[in-house]
């Protein structure tokens, strides 16, 4: 019987935003020498948090579940505390890439943005840059908080907690990387690609909760190794979807403009493939037309129409299903119930063909 994936995060999102309100609750009193202005800013912080689909805490809450972890609780703390690390990376995320809407609502930034205009405030954009990018790391620093005092009396609290913040670091460089690359006109290496693939959004949206939630239950190293495994195929199929959607959906269902990744110009799977098949006359056209930020609807049609005749489309479909194919197998090797391996093979179907 398939699994409603989508009801199942929105089951557990649901759950984990009353813990989400709880890490604010708890920590509200000690922000209350900054006023309104400072009060502001959390409550933005927090409104992020508790949007979203909840997936990477939902994975977590599961695999913990999987394994019959003794702590539920402990779980949902943590899941709460692996989304509000989410929204801060995100505000990050939209100020590196200038995005002005995030599910279909303006970002922290522009809200900051709006705000110094209507103020009159000089450099608009350094200031709302500014103070988006620091109530980021206030995320980061109330979720690490949170997670050392949930976890400090389990054997494996070290652990968990060492195990979330080398993933982050491996996060922030591979954006590092994003950026950089974004910059430059000449061709990456496909490699350079896939690792910002798997350390940007694979291992931490995937593998990541999978390991946390098994950690909890103390499952043994091959069981974590193939769960990593797992979350990073998951995660690749993911990113792959998700340049697809990008460029082929429209601005209402994917919440934020269509073309992002050819306005910034994202050195992507996508991108790389279609160049290695141009025309020369059409390669000059892509070289115009990706990092234009003046980008027009005619120029993002002439782009999807040579993805789709030159065989770009299919090429990326043929990799998502080799990726699934993998997942499926390191499925049934996992030490858990029938019901469990179903909605892990539900969950790649989940991804695979999602369309926002």
């Amino acid at each position: 019987m398939k699994t409603d994936v989508n009801k199942y995060f929105r089951e557990k999102k649901i759950e984990i935003n009353n813990y989400t309100k709880k890490i604010f609750e708890d920590t509200e009193s000690g922000f209350k020498d900054f006023g309104s202005y400072g009060t502001s800013a959390i409550r933005k912080l927090k409104d992020l948090s508790l949007l979203g689909k909840g997936v990477r805490g939902g994975l977590l809450i599961f695999a913990a579940e999987s394994y019959h972890a003794k702590n539920p609780e402990i779980a949902l703390h943590l899941a709460a505390s692996v989304e509000l690390i989410h929204s801060a990376l995100l505000i990050h995320d939209d100020i590196a890439d200038n995005d002005l809407i995030r599910r279909g609502k303006p970002t922290i930034h522009a809200k900051y943005l709006e705000y110094a205009k209507s103020e009159s405030i000089t450099n608009p954009q350094d200031f709302a840059k500014s103070i988006s990018m620091i109530i980021g790391d206030l995320g980061f620093f109330l979720a690490l908080s949170h997670i050392s005092l949930i976890t400090k009396k389990l054997k494996q609290g070290e652990e968990m907690l060492r195990l979330i913040s080398d993933e982050i670091s491996l996060v922030c460089l591979a954006q590092i990387d994003d950026i950089r690359f974004g910059y430059f006109n000449n061709d990456i290496d496909e490699n350079d690609i896939k690792r910002v693939y798997k350390y940007k959004t694979a291992r931490y949206s995937f593998s990541l909760p999978l390991l946390l939630g098994a950690k909890l239950a103390g499952v043994k190293v091959d069981q974590q190794k193939l769960l990593r495994q797992i979350g990073s195929n998951l995660g690749f199929i993911y990113q792959l979807r998700d340049d697809e959607i990008g460029l082929f959906s429209d601005d209402e269902t994917i919440g934020k403009p269509v073309g992002s990744d050819i306005r910034e110009n994202k050195k992507t799977l996508l991108r790389q493939f279609l160049y290695q098949v141009v025309s020369v006359s059409d390669r000059k056209f892509l070289d115009k037309t990706f990092g234009n930020k003046n980008l027009s609807k005619v120029d993002i049609d002439k782009v999807r129409k040579l993805i789709v005749e030159l065989g770009i489309k299919k090429r990326l479909d043929s990799l998502i299903i080799s990726y699934k194919s993998e997942v499926k197998t390191d499925i049934n090797k996992l030490s858990v119930s029938a019901k469990s391996k179903q909605f892990l093979n539900d969950l790649a179907d989940y991804v695979k063909n999602r369309d926002k």
